[in-house]
């Protein structure tokens, strides 16, 4: 886990490497599989959320939000209720874990696919094999 301190000036500083980083940084660690957690310098306050949801408004990372239902931002403004936005949270979290493991058993399958079946080359030219008219002695090409 790499900690990562936001200062008031909201200078973000990894304690890991004990150097200042930009969003776009923090951007680069998430993306390499990085376990981060933001804090107040302060008050010590999980600034976790906040600070990746800047991230995802980076020019260069805006795109990824497209891949949310309006109306599921909409539910999301809406939430007053303590309570709710808990269920909420529980079952978002719910969903993106099923998501994850759906994800890793497609990986999964992909892979025993490509072990079990010829290079696509291969498999292409002997399809192709087959569709060759015979020769004059009744041979294939």
């Amino acid at each position: 886990m790499t900690l990562i301190k936001r200062y008031p000036n909201r200078r973000l500083y990894n304690t890991e490497t004990s150097q200042y980083i930009t969003l776009e940084d923090l951007a680069r660690l998430v993306h390499e599989g990085r376990e981060v957690r933001i804090i107040d310098s302060k008050n010590g306050e999980d600034l976790t959320r906040r600070v990746l949801v800047q991230v995802l408004l980076l020019d260069d990372q805006a795109h990824k939000l497209d891949c949310l239902p309006v109306d599921f931002l909409r539910t999301l403004i809406k939430l007053e209720e303590r309570s709710m936005m808990k269920l909420f949270e529980h079952y978002v979290g719910t969903t993106l874990q099923t998501f994850t493991i759906a994800q890793k058993a497609m990986q999964q399958n992909l892979e025993l696919l490509q072990k079990m079946s010829p290079a696509p080359a291969d498999l292409l030219g002997s399809i192709l094999s087959r569709f060759r008219p015979p020769t004059s002695d009744g041979e294939t090409r």
